[in-house]
């Protein structure tokens, strides 16, 4: 059923990665490997990569994942983590200049938890 919405339009399968992951200890390889073998997996199940790469609830982020995902094929990046601080607001969201629009990913993050 969910592979008939795909194909139709009606339903876009996210997150590029074999498993929720650790975003913040795993070593450049693991990250690499998890997301090809999340997008082999999207492309077998449901004819097409995943271009946004979502992960709700990490410990931390490498810095390694922008330059990762975009090898990747993944232009977004979704997650609610950094957002949990009541006194500290997370200072950037979305596309943050012309070099991260082309070279990076656009972050998109949920204020509410």
């Amino acid at each position: 059923k969910i592979k008939k919405k795909v194909t139709d339009g009606r339903f876009l399968p996210v997150g590029g990665t074999w498993v929720e992951m650790d975003g913040n200890v795993p070593s450049g390889e693991s990250f690499v490997r998890q997301f090809l073998y999340g997008q082999r997996y999207f492309k077998s199940e449901f004819g097409s990569y995943c271009r946004e790469f979502w992960l709700p609830d990490t410990f931390g982020y490498s810095a390694q994942l922008p330059q990762i995902m975009r090898g990747a094929g993944i232009k977004y990046f979704l997650t609610q983590k950094i957002s949990w601080n009541l006194i500290n607001q997370f200072p950037v969201g979305g596309c943050v200049g012309e070099e991260e629009r082309e070279r990076g990913v656009c972050l998109n993050f949920s204020r509410t938890h």
